[in-house]
């Protein structure tokens, strides 16, 4: 390993290997500069060395340099890393479909498998964030109701959400609350019927009103149900009765002010509008994860607690991952990679160029305000299914 001195390191500097506090703890990738924020917490933790086994690169071509030699070993973790979200994605989908199956036939819940359920689900976020949250590249590989996908997709936004949190923090036991909570959360719907839950076009008032019974129905059929041991926590509970209740009192069922919505409800309504948003209905076509996040971010005064929204911005960044961009040289690339400090500039790989023709090894780039490293606009999702229908994707 070399030695690096604290005092000497520069922002902006790329190095060629990860940088470390120790053998075991990352401090930096080999795909990401020295940030005057790094140095200051370094500095705060006193640390006046730091570990690597790569050297450092010229500052006016490390960016182009560390991303290019970095681009073979990122395809392949992408490609390994997606591989492996996708085959959890499908069993996190089966056990939700078995779980409801369930459930219908005997009005009983396994809590403690769907707790050992929400464990394995943590344990992804936490260590797979970057590839189980692309669910534009997640694929339902059978056809299942609405629901089970929007329980599983709302719950793994939910749970990176809590534990993220700092203010407040949540347990760790908490977090599993959540996560049992958001899983539970659309229960209701199963006592409308379905041909106003799955109607095309615009519901009727008397159909809305309907709809908005489902917090309300879910909440008294679990709070009632005796063969549920341990019973659910109360917490657990008004997550499900209050997921539509919106900091301004404008939410349903019982128009809640700020103050009065509970933890679990505040953080399911966020997961739950977020997923909402990003899924196509029967009566709307789903809107990309940058114009979702754009959205909530607009609204988070008046709907949302901005203590909660903001961790799950940390995760997804203004250009979520898996999104796809075009740069100001009308190349067309895919975040792969976000930065919570700065999330404007996400790190994009390049699919194809100004004329359309593929990229031979997809070079990664750090995006900037700098002409050719310049993000213009999110591609919307028709045009990246016309460009893939096309074969230009």
């Amino acid at each position: 390993m070399n030695i690096i001195e604290v005092e000497k390191m520069e922002p902006g500097t790329y190095y060629e290997s990860p940088v470390y506090l120790d053998s075991g703890f990352m401090v930096l990738s080999g795909d990401l500069a020295v940030s005057d924020s790094l140095i200051a917490m370094l500095k705060k933790w006193q640390y006046t060395e730091i570990l690597t086994e790569g050297s450092p690169l010229p500052s006016e071509a490390s960016a182009t340099n560390a991303l290019s030699g970095a681009s073979l070993d990122q395809d392949e973790k992408e490609k390994e890393g997606l591989l492996q979200a996708q085959k959890s994605y499908n069993r996190y989908l089966d056990f939700t479909d078995e779980f409801y199956e369930k459930f219908k036939r005997t009005n009983n819940i396994n809590l403690n498998s769907l707790t050992d359920f929400i464990k394995e689900v943590i344990a992804m976020v936490k260590e797979n964030e970057q590839y189980i949250l692309r669910f534009a590249e997640l694929k339902n590989e059978k056809n299942r109701p609405y629901f089970i996908t929007h329980a599983v997709r709302t719950t793994i936004i939910a749970l990176t959400i809590a534990t993220k949190l700092k203010n407040p923090r949540i347990a760790p036991h908490k977090v599993i609350e959540v996560g049992i909570s958001c899983m539970l959360h659309e229960v209701g719907m199963l006592q409308i019927p379905p041909e106003i839950y799955n109607k095309e076009g615009t519901l009727t008032p008397e159909e809305k009103k309907t709809i908005s019974l489902h917090p309300l129905l879910g909440y008294r059929m679990l709070k009632e149900m005796k063969e549920i041991q341990p019973p659910l926590s109360q917490d657990i509970l008004l997550g499900i009765l209050e997921h539509h209740e919106r900091e301004n009192g404008t939410g349903y069922p019982q128009k809640l002010g700020a103050n009065r919505i509970s933890l679990y409800g505040k953080i399911i309504a966020i997961a739950c509008s977020y997923d909402a948003q990003i899924s196509s209905r029967p009566f709307r076509s789903e809107k990309d994860a940058h114009t979702s996040i754009a959205t909530l971010l607009k609204e988070m005064e008046s709907l949302y607690d901005r203590d909660i929204l903001l961790p799950l911005l940390e995760s997804l960044s203004l250009y979520p991952i898996g999104c796809y961009v075009i740069m100001k040289n009308k190349a067309i690339g895919v975040v792969t990679k976000t930065n919570s400090e700065k999330p404007r500039y996400p790190i994009v790989k390049l699919l194809v160029d100004e004329s359309r023709n593929p990229y031979k090894d997809q070079p990664l780039m750090q995006t900037s305000e700098e002409e050719g490293g310049k993000i213009v606009r999110v591609l919307t999702s028709p045009e990246v299914a016309s460009l893939k229908d096309n074969g230009v994707l």
